[in-house]
């Protein structure tokens, strides 16, 4: 049943002997032998291409049975008008089907056909994202099947992957088409969730809380991909990096966790700030990677916030101009500003290399818990516990809106097509709005218990929301 396939050398004579290798192993008739996804086969391709090592994601010498994914980690309602939503009807998105008559070309042709293309050059990673990554992919209803990945050897934290994951590339790549099904529910918590991030490239969220368990997930399907243990008692923030192989974490013993998203590995920990204050526990309470990916800022209990090199943790800038706690920290579009807000009622704007304030926002009369920062670098929106989300200009400090939430709002996000603001808060609800002009244009209700963090997926269709009833809840705007 498991005989190995013909040698591709006589298909293909010029292949080279590392790249027959990588195509060999994909075409293996037992599924467990194969690579775990599509990418991961793709970027060993590229490696061989450039007679480089490689080795298969997920992959393990010890096979374990199928198991499908537990179907209580999420929910999705898809046929019932949702009762939780308050908004204008909008057309969902149709489902992906196959057109009528057409044909499955074989696996073994189409690995052909991309073994040619290494052979004779070419980004086949970059291909495979533009074109969707959908060969060799499970097709709805197959089983999952579950690979060990190996332990890090370089920290201490309880790694463990439930899931092959595809290795995302280095360079940007085109935006997935993201279809998800909404409201759409995910329960993999055990504890209050705090924060909740969406990669760069769609595909994944990132959510953690109370527990210090971070969790990333499929964004379309729910599927549990690995875990990752901070050993501390809280996780508070969670952000990716431009490039999605990597993810920053703030933790409740005042230190920031930088480690890889597709094994769980540490990289590094910065660990600039205090781990007590005023006699008590310091904790932080945002991190940010900058747009250029070179920094990391993270904002703590300490009253500062601290700035440190993307790739080895040097601390390069410490912030100290507010006179309390800091609750949140955004960068600028352009990389080269940071606001921050506290529980001493200001915004403030500076630069990021060398401190100098540009401007305070003192518009709020109560703690400011998030910020955002609009994409076009003109204005932030800030929200506070005066059931406010303020939007000004970053020039000027003018006011320009001022949207009201009631119960306090916890979590600010803008979207990435600048169009719209999302605001989460103590109302248990996630409200979206014109960004031009404070118009609500939907109000969801899904959660029963505050909401303590938003984020927008990068297409600026869904937003996911983060809440102390222990889910994660994506909803859709589009």
């Amino acid at each position: 049943m498991f005989a190995p396939p013909a040698p591709l050398y006589e298909k293909v004579p010029s292949i080279p002997q590392n790249v027959e290798h990588v195509v060999l192993t994909a075409l293996e008739k037992d599924p467990y032998r194969r690579f775990g996804s599509v990418l991961a086969f793709a970027n060993a391709l590229e490696q061989a291409r450039h007679g480089e090592s490689f080795s298969v994601s997920g992959y393990s010498s010890t096979f374990i049975s199928p198991i499908m994914p537990d179907s209580t980690l999420y929910s999705a309602r898809p046929t019932e008008p949702p009762k939780n939503v308050t908004a204008s009807p909008s057309p969902s998105s149709p489902a992906q089907t196959d057109a009528p008559g057409t044909r499955r070309i074989s696996r073994r042709k189409i690995i052909l056909g991309l073994a040619s293309l290494t052979v004779v050059g070419g980004g086949i990673a970059a291909l495979l994202h533009s074109q969707g990554a959908s060969v060799l992919s499970h097709t709805p209803g197959s089983t999952a099947t579950i690979r060990p990945h190996s332990m890090p050897t370089n920290t201490a934290n309880a790694t463990r992957t439930t899931a092959s994951t595809s290795t995302p590339t280095r360079s940007p790549q085109p935006t997935p088409a993201l279809v998800i099904t909404t409201p759409f529910i995910y329960r993999g918590h055990s504890d209050q969730v705090y924060t909740v991030a969406w990669s760069p490239d769609g595909t994944r969220i990132a959510s953690g809380g109370r527990g210090d368990i971070i969790q990333i997930w499929d964004a379309t399907t729910g599927k549990l991909i690995l875990v990752y243990h901070g050993n501390t008692a809280k996780v508070y923030s969670v952000a990716w990096s431009p490039d999605n192989l990597y993810v920053a974490s703030g933790h409740y013993d005042g230190m920031v966790q930088i480690w890889n998203a597709s094994t769980g590995n540490l990289r590094f920990t910065y660990r600039g700030h205090s781990s007590t204050y005023r006699g008590g526990p310091n904790w932080i309470n945002a991190v940010a990677w900058s747009p250029d990916g070179t920094r990391i800022a993270s904002a703590s209990h300490d009253t500062t916030v601290q700035v440190c090199d993307a790739t080895n943790g040097n601390q390069l800038f410490t912030y100290q101009g507010h006179s309390i706690y800091v609750n949140a920290v955004v960068w600028s579009p352009d990389s080269k500003r940071i606001a921050s807000g506290g529980g001493d009622k200001t915004v403030q704007v500076w630069d990021a290399t060398n401190g100098n304030t540009f401007l305070t926002y003192q518009g709020h009369s109560s703690d400011v818990e998030g910020v955002a920062w609009s994409p076009n670098g003109l204005h932030i929106a800030s929200g506070g516990l005066d059931d406010s989300v303020q939007v000004w200009s970053t020039a000027t400090g003018t006011l320009g809106l001022n949207y009201h939430h009631p119960g306090g709002v916890d979590a600010v996000a803008w979207s990435h097509n600048g169009a719209y603001i999302a605001s989460g808060g103590g109302d248990t609800s996630v409200r979206v709005w014109n960004a031009a002009n404070g118009n609500t244009l939907l109000t969801y209700r899904g959660h029963s218990d505050v909401v303590q963090s938003v984020a927008w997926s990068p297409d600026s269709r869904y937003v996911a929301s983060a809440s102390n009833d222990m889910t994660v809840q994506i909803c859709s705007v589009a």
